[in-house]
């Protein structure tokens, strides 16, 4: 079967091909799905991100241990800012850190892929948004945002400013073969900005290719077709309830009843940037996140220029430690966790994840997305015997172990049992014997069906 994904919103993505087998990378991985072009517009609004296909948060170790080892298993296919999860920097102290109020400060950051593009989208709880500094945008750095580093081609782990901090080495140092030229490796300020238009701002703020250094990233983007997004390659949209808006952040979802405000900033990169940016291979990557209050007065925990700095893969410096044995610092691409391109994401997760127990949201995602009926155990796209016979070898029906199933094991309705109440929700469907449910027909009991509720009742004897 051809697994679909389609939202009334417009944002489709394709699941003609599921995850690949997958390991973290150094510092953790995050999965980029690929979009359908056109599906994301750049505005700041987030209804046509599917963000309810994002299930799993690539989530680091509790702090220090990412710092202190050279690599970690957090894996999943979005991050969360969790203050016992980061490190600051910059001055930054987070064990400092004391939020006021639910609104204080959270961030959840998706990414996505077409053949021309790198999509991000950050959505930001945080009740004081700041974007009052930098009129020319070049130190971008300065306001609420975050920054990502980049190792295009995926094959450095070095330091990338060892002969030229805080810039990036361009080029071979004959003299000392430890250096080396870092010319695929970018780092880009994504920053709120009331000064330009949309009021946020994206920035190379350095690279290894002096090409595309600041004012020549400009350039470029202004030869960059950008019809597809919208026109932009950057927009923000504030948000006084982020929940009714849609926003699916943990901190959002456990208090349904908060209005938590913030703001949410979608941005795009156009491939082909540097050497060896494009989506056909994993690429090295970094992300920190900016929080600014008050430039003016600074709150406790709060680093250099009154921003509170704090980075994902732990890192508690801004340069690279060349004394360290185990690699530390920003800049230093050993460091840094990797990007996987992929085909999609997995869409049958939600059956078992526990966020599809409303019968009517059940049965609508498994008609709509998953294109197949309550029921089909395995995904052949049919309800038919074949998904009895998986089912019942699977051993669970009625059985001892509370919570022990899922879809694959008779699960049908979403409440981690397999027992009489899935085959009411599957037979109330109709799809048994129906065929592929485009050219579905309500259909008769069967002698099958007749033949199955005699052997529940057996088994329930037995018991």
């Amino acid at each position: 079967m051809r697994i679909k994904f389609a939202l009334c919103v417009g944002a489709v993505f394709s699941f003609a091909i599921l995850i690949p087998e997958v390991s973290a990378g150094p510092k953790g991985t995050v999965l980029v799905p690929a979009i359908q072009s056109g599906s994301i517009t750049i505005d700041g609004k987030f209804d046509d991100w599917p963000l309810a296909s994002y299930t799993t948060v690539a989530r680091q170790p509790v702090y220090p241990e990412a710092l202190e080892n050279e690599s970690t298993d957090a894996f999943g296919d979005h991050i969360v800012w969790e203050l016992d999860r980061i490190a600051g920097f910059n001055g930054s102290i987070a064990a400092d850190w004391d939020p006021e109020s639910l609104s204080e400060f959270g961030a959840s950051v998706y990414f996505g892929y077409d053949e021309n593009f790198l999509y991000g989208l950050g959505v930001f709880i945080d009740d004081e948004v700041n974007g009052s500094r930098d009129e020319g945008g070049f130190s971008n750095f300065l306001n609420d945002g975050l920054e990502i580093f980049i190792d295009a081609k995926g094959d450095s782990d070095d330091p990338a400013d060892e002969a030229a901090f805080p810039n990036f080495d361009t080029e071979f140092d004959e003299e000392d073969l430890g250096v080396t030229a870092n010319t695929d490796d970018f780092q880009l300020t994504v920053g709120v900005n009331e000064f330009f238009e949309g009021g946020a701002e994206q920035h190379l703020e350095r690279g290894g290719d002096p090409d595309i250094i600041k004012e020549g990233y400009l350039d470029i983007r202004g030869e960059t077709d950008l019809s597809s997004v919208g026109g932009k390659d950057i927009a923000l949209e504030q948000y006084s309830n982020l929940g009714e808006a849609g926003a699916q952040n943990p901190e959002v979802l456990a208090n349904p009843d908060a209005a938590l405000s913030g703001y949410a900033v979608e941005w795009v990169v156009p491939f082909n940037l540097v050497d060896g940016f494009t989506p056909d291979h994993d690429m090295g990557f970094e992300i920190f996140f900016r929080d600014t209050d008050d430039p003016d007065d600074p709150d406790p925990g709060m680093g250099g220029a009154g921003i509170f700095w704090t980075d994902w893969t732990q890192n508690e410096i801004v340069g690279s430690d060349l004394e360290a044995e185990i690699p530390t610092g920003l800049f230093h691409t050993g460091t840094w966790g990797k990007l996987q391109f992929v085909g999609s994401l997995d869409p049958t997760v939600r059956l078992d994840d526990g966020s599809l127990t409303d019968p009517t949201e059940r049965a609508d995602y498994v008609h709509d997305v998953l294109g197949t009926w309550i029921g089909d155990s395995n995904f052949d796209g049919e309800f038919n015997s074949t998904d009895f016979v998986v089912v019942f070898t699977a051993g669970q029906y009625e059985d001892d172990l509370e919570g022990n199933s899922t879809w694959a094991t008779g699960d049908w309705n979403g409440d981690s049992e397999f027992n009489s109440s899935d085959f009411v929700a599957a037979f109330g469907d109709a799809g048994y014997e129906a065929g592929v449910r485009a050219a579905a027909a309500v259909p008769e009991p069967s002698s099958f069906v007749l033949l199955l509720i005699g052997i529940l009742g057996f088994v329930r004897r037995r018991r």
